[in-house]
């Protein structure tokens, strides 16, 4: 019944592995991690993976972030999660083995992505964006100039707009499947 990580608060710099938050059903924020600067990867290629806390509401404890991950950042299956602020340091994202950069799937109250606004430039793997019945638009992405292979925005129910990815182009053989977005 972990409720906080906020013992942690003495964790300095930047971890040469990845981040992996799952299953810790209690959690309600990431607060104690805000001294971690930096994430390298596993060995599969993941930065940051938060999955399955159920009441999780808000990451703003990473704010302290700087810089590219090298690998996936994946948020998934965290209900109660609104919003990704705390990741605006973020600039830049790898892929994981599956060719995978960024993976954002059934956070069913997540309204925003602003806080991914940092991102820049060209993003090498896959990009999965689904099962978010809140998500309204894709404001914080304006900053991704390509993505190589796969775009999917699937099952937003509230998505209104997707203005926020005129910029981006798609490199190499691509698929793009918008499906089921309100």
């Amino acid at each position: 019944e972990l409720a906080s990580i906020a013992g942690l608060r003495g964790l300095r710099g930047k971890f040469p592995g990845a981040l992996f938050i799952a299953e810790n059903h209690w959690l309600t924020s990431l607060d104690g991690l805000e001294g971690v600067k930096g994430l390298g990867m596993n060995s599969d290629g993941q930065s940051l993976w938060l999955q399955g806390n159920l009441n999780l509401t808000t990451i703003a404890g990473l704010r302290g972030l700087r810089g590219k991950f090298p690998g996936l950042l994946s948020i998934e299956r965290n209900s109660k999660l609104t919003s990704l602020d705390g990741l605006e340091g973020v600039t830049g994202l790898g892929m994981d083995k599956q060719r995978c950069s960024l993976w954002l799937v059934n956070n069913q109250e997540l309204a925003s992505i602003a806080g991914l606004q940092g991102l820049q430039g060209k993003l090498p793997g896959q990009v999965e964006i689904s099962s978010h019945p809140k998500l309204v638009s894709l404001d914080g992405l304006q900053g991704i100039t390509a993505i190589t292979g796969y775009l999917g925005l699937i099952g937003n129910g509230a998505l209104k707009t997707i203005s926020a990815l005129g910029g981006m182009s798609c490199e190499g053989q691509c698929q793009l499947d918008i499906i089921g977005n309100s």
